[in-house]
């Protein structure tokens, strides 16, 4: 049996979409520095738009003046409990995470006195739940002992253990060099 044709259906032209012409620049307006497309505004001071650059300098920037950068190293260390919290594993703790204020304080009073220098004797004890009390420093200058001893108020350490895995206490005194560089 003979399949009768289909009528195709011819797709009706769609009318031309209307284009608009593109749109003006903005208008070079010197009251307006929001819509200045250059060195153009008021008193000539307007915006520069799309330059890349930022915006304008007055003159040239002054090189920043840093004092000395300091440095602290380790001169001695002291424990004085026997307990899973050793000196190495507290300077460990120190010099990963505390050293960073030390320095602040120090290079703070290096813009004061750029020669100062000297030993920084750190005493603290790690109490039962890792805190640092009884904590002080002493030596170099009494602000950055003093500085010392408020970064110190905030430290924490693991858990000191006794021989039988018990919380305990544990006391250190720590020595630091500070020389101006």
């Amino acid at each position: 049996m003979p399949v009768a044709a289909q009528p195709v259906e011819q797709q009706q032209p769609q009318p031309p979409v209307e284009q608009l012409p593109p749109p003006a620049p903005p208008a070079n307006d010197p009251t307006d520095p929001g819509l200045s497309t250059g060195d153009v505004g008021v008193g000539g001071k307007g915006v520069r738009v799309g330059t890349g650059h930022g915006p304008g300098t007055p003159g040239p920037t002054l090189p920043v003046e840093r004092g000395p950068a300091g440095r602290i190293s380790l001169t001695e260390k002291q424990s004085f409990d026997d307990t899973t919290l050793t000196a190495d594993v507290l300077i460990n703790k120190m010099q990963t995470a505390y050293f960073a204020g030390l320095k602040r304080c120090y290079r703070n009073y290096l813009k004061k006195d750029a020669t100062a220098k000297g030993k920084l004797v750190l005493k603290l004890t790690v109490n039962a739940t890792g805190r640092a009390i009884d904590a002080g420093a002493a030596g170099v200058s009494d602000e950055v002992a003093g500085c010392v001893t408020g970064q110190m108020a905030g430290w924490r350490f693991v858990v000191p253990k006794d021989r039988d895995g018990e919380p305990a206490t544990a006391s250190f005194r720590i020595v630091l060099t500070l020389v101006a560089d």
